[in-house]
């Protein structure tokens, strides 16, 4: 993902929050030192655990905008909210 067209992971974040609960992890083991950094690229990926009530293709929607920049992984792990016991 880069900056320069104006994509800001936040409001993906954001976006995803809004569909449900959500544990949101940032992924920095990518960031290269410093002096090698291009300031209009994107070097943090997020892993997102989601508990939400929507279907796969609303998730999907999301990510309209940065699919063909990104690696964007879904998978289903349960049918129950683990955010939430009862």
């Amino acid at each position: 993902m880069t900056f320069g067209k104006r994509n800001q992971p936040i409001i993906l974040i954001d976006e995803l929050s809004n569909l449900g609960s959500a544990f949101i992890n940032p992924v920095t083991s990518k960031i290269p030192d410093i002096n090698q950094i291009d300031p209009f690229k994107c070097y943090t990926s997020w892993e997102t655990v989601l508990a939400t009530e929507s279907n796969s293709e609303e998730i999907h929607d999301v990510f309209l905008f940065v699919q063909e920049e990104s690696n964007i992984i879904i998978e289903k792990i349960g049918d129950c909210d683990i955010f939430h016991f009862s």
